[in-house]
């Protein structure tokens, strides 16, 4: 037993001074996701879990966004471990939304690696709500309605009534397809002009709507499937 210790340590020994010398360059992905576990599984082959945790969910991103149920059923993978994952894939996410919230989001680029960093991970379709000031930078930012698996419910209501909340200049809303691609549904789109119509009656612009999927987004306005220009303040009186 205390042979086969000696190996796996020497292995990881091998393995950091790889990685002090070249970073993550040359390592492949279960290599690295292998590396990742050693913080949590303190001794044995931790080579095998990776292998079988990328065979599962196909992808570093599969299995960091996999949830901690899903991770238990791979052989070698615990509580603890799943939950460690879990954490470390949480903190990333925080990370990469604190990144992008200083930017402006006048960028359609800049949108989409906003609400991707917020809603890629998410296994049910959530509304996120952007208020924006006048440079379009973020006053704050939430999910404001969660779904089920494939659908959200949006009730316009609820979400003008958080926008009204927030002295805001502009607003841009996203939401997410788990098992979807990202582009907008015909309701996705319908629902947007009437939102936006809602909100131009209070003097607050809706500017996009970001679609989430896959690790990648699309932006309604960007892609010319939202036309601000169309967008009429009567909807209450038809």
């Amino acid at each position: 037993m205390a042979g086969t210790k000696g190996i796996h340590d020497g292995h990881r020994a091998r393995m950091w001074e790889r990685f002090q010398e070249n970073g993550a360059e040359g390592f492949q992905d279960h290599e690295l996701l292998e590396m990742l576990l050693y913080f949590v599984i303190r001794r044995g082959n931790t080579n095998e879990t990776a292998h079988r945790l990328l065979k599962e969910f196909s992808s570093l991103r599969g299995v960091m966004n996999a949830s901690p149920g899903a991770l238990c059923a791979v052989e070698g993978v615990g509580e603890k471990t799943a939950e460690y994952l879990n954490f470390v894939n949480s903190f990333y996410t925080r990370c990469e939304v604190a990144d992008v919230q200083k930017q402006s989001l006048k960028m359609f680029d800049d949108r989409v690696r906003y609400f991707v960093a917020r809603l890629s991970s998410c296994k049910e379709e959530n509304l996120c709500i952007a208020c924006l000031d006048t440079s379009l930078r973020v006053i704050r930012c939430s999910e404001l309605i969660k779904g089920t698996f494939n659908h959200v419910m949006i009730e316009p209501f609820t979400v003008v009534s958080y926008i009204l909340r927030s002295p805001c200049h502009a607003v841009i809303m996203a939401h997410n397809h788990p098992e979807g691609k990202a582009m907008p549904s015909f309701e996705d789109v319908e629902t947007t002009y009437y939102l936006a119509s809602m909100l131009k009656f209070f003097s607050v612009e809706l500017i996009d709507h970001v679609i989430v999927a896959d690790n990648r987004g699309c932006s309604m306005l960007k892609t010319g499937i939202f036309h601000p220009d169309k967008i009429k303040s009567n909807f209450f009186h038809p």
